[in-house]
């Protein structure tokens, strides 16, 4: 097989027009276009409406920071555009005529140099056909790397003269497929005309826990929980827990004793509350991996079933079947997971307080 053709230059303007994006659980890369003050991203990357200013940290490749606002978002075409107050490069980035799947070379950042140096040894060529229109790279074309990546998320692809041919989407559930934004494909920019469409308020997740509580007088209770919750703009917390706990005995009953169930005690418990979130930082600085403080006030919904006959403290054994408590907490949230502490607070003063401990996954 002859040797490859060198590949063209890269165009010296380009890398001056790529960013990083650095917005709330989302980080990307973005590009610089019209007069160097509006940055196009991915829709993803600001689709939940939150409050305050900056919605995003934009991070040019000289490394200085700009705080940018959203300008218009459009689920429909998965883009949208955060503005800058001051402009950001002078050779911002212009349309292509062509389409993926045009025959023409490509340069584009792929996923594994997505996350280094902003310079142009981030970009990678790709040749005549090696790049379908899903983003996807096709080892088997001439002069294409088997170890050749797809461009990541947020990266722009350009052609030879450093005319943008689309950009890559987040794929949160997916891989990132590319958006073309040739005028061919229905000139999708020209829907970002400042409108916010089809942003979200809502944001739901949920998670598993391993919940512990204790009272004073009482015995450890342990076992499994599961939250589903929702995030009213990224502030109010609406959230419910569910656990299934059992009571560690204090004594080994005898055996003579057990029957088909020998527990101390089982417990099940349902706690809807609200909290307000506040996020107070980010792991190395970044709102992408937020950390996050809430408070919350709920109502904990208790059943359960216990014998002191099996080893459960006579506070346990003579708590009733089913009960309902206050329930204050406070939960430190952190990328994929939480630690979440609460009081129940007996609605009368015959009853001591018991403390929960949690650890949880969250997705």
């Amino acid at each position: 097989m002859p040797a490859p053709p060198p590949p063209p230059a890269l165009p010296a303007h380009v890398t001056s027009a790529v960013v990083r994006v650095d917005a709330y659980e989302h980080a990307t890369l973005g590009v610089v276009i019209g007069d160097g003050h509006l940055v196009l991203v991915p829709f993803e990357a600001i689709e939940v409406a939150r409050p305050g200013f900056p919605h995003a940290i934009v991070t040019d490749a000289s490394g200085a920071r700009h705080d940018a606002g959203v300008a218009a978002t459009d689920r429909a075409s998965g883009l949208a555009l955060l503005a800058v107050e001051l402009p950001i490069t002078a050779t911002p980035m212009a349309l292509s005529p062509h389409r993926l799947g045009d025959d023409v070379d490509l340069f584009a950042i792929p996923h594994a140099a997505a996350s280094g140096p902003l310079d142009d040894s981030a970009w990678s060529f790709y040749p005549v056909g090696s790049l379908d229109a899903r983003g996807q790279v096709h080892p088997s074309c001439p002069h294409v790397p088997s170890s050749a990546w797809p461009p990541g998320a947020g990266s722009p692809i350009i052609d030879v003269e450093g005319r943008l041919v689309a950009i890559m989407g987040e794929g949160i559930f997916a891989s990132p497929h590319p958006i073309e934004l040739s005028a061919a494909v229905g000139a999708p920019l020209e829907r970002l005309d400042g409108s916010e469409r089809a942003r979200r308020p809502l944001i739901f997740y949920g998670g598993m826990t391993l919940p512990f509580a204790f009272a004073p007088e009482g015995g450890l209770w342990f076992g499994l929980g599961a939250t589903l919750s929702a995030r009213v703009r990224d502030v109010v917390v609406l959230r419910l827990d569910a656990s299934f706990t059992v009571l560690v005995p204090v004594a080994s009953p005898p055996p003579e004793s057990c029957g088909k169930t020998c527990y101390a005690g089982i417990r099940g418990v349902a706690t809807p509350s609200i909290g307000y979130r506040q996020v107070v930082g980010g792991f190395g600085g970044k709102r992408a991996w937020p950390i996050a403080l809430t408070p919350s006030i709920g109502v904990a919904l208790g059943i359960q079933d216990t014998s002191r006959e099996h080893g459960a403290t006579a506070y346990d054994a003579a708590t009733p079947s089913r009960w309902a408590q206050i329930a204050p907490g406070l939960t430190l949230s952190l990328p994929f997971g939480e630690v979440r502490g609460g009081v129940l607070v007996p609605l009368d003063d015959t009853r001591s307080p018991t403390i929960e401990l949690g650890l949880g996954l969250v997705f």
